[in-house]
């Protein structure tokens, strides 16, 4: 994935885990990493999805709703957006598109198995 330079270093410096890897492991997870964008009211995913992708706001403002009804609010470059969204599977949150929004979406699998690979190469 090619990513402008000044967004691959805030992916690469603020974004938890993602953050903790070494170069060349945030190199093999961009290479299957997108970027996506939703307009106002899409969803990036459902209360209640199993799947297994991890997605970080990058750009934007997202609602997060329970049973339709909207719980919180996450703005991207706030504290909550460095961690992936709605972690918790199934899904505990539906997130909405409050404007314009751009998130990361990655492999959950791919990215536990290159912090492991790590965890194992530094022992």
């Amino acid at each position: 994935m090619d990513i402008p330079q000044g967004l691959f270093d805030y992916i690469s410096s603020k974004l938890i885990p993602i953050k903790e890897l070494s170069a060349k492991s945030q190199e093999k997870l961009f290479e299957s990493a997108e970027i996506e964008t939703y307009t106002v009211g899409s969803h990036i995913f459902q209360q209640g999805d199993i799947d297994d992708y991890a997605h970080f706001l990058l750009v934007g403002k997202l609602e997060m709703m329970a049973m339709d009804e909207t719980t919180f609010t996450i703005e991207a470059g706030s504290k909550q957006s460095f961690f992936p969204l709605g972690q918790m599977q199934p899904r505990q949150y539906s997130a909405k598109a409050i404007g314009l929004v751009q998130t990361l979406k990655t492999s959950k699998s791919n990215l536990e198995f290159l912090l492991k690979s790590e965890k194992t190469d530094s022992l």
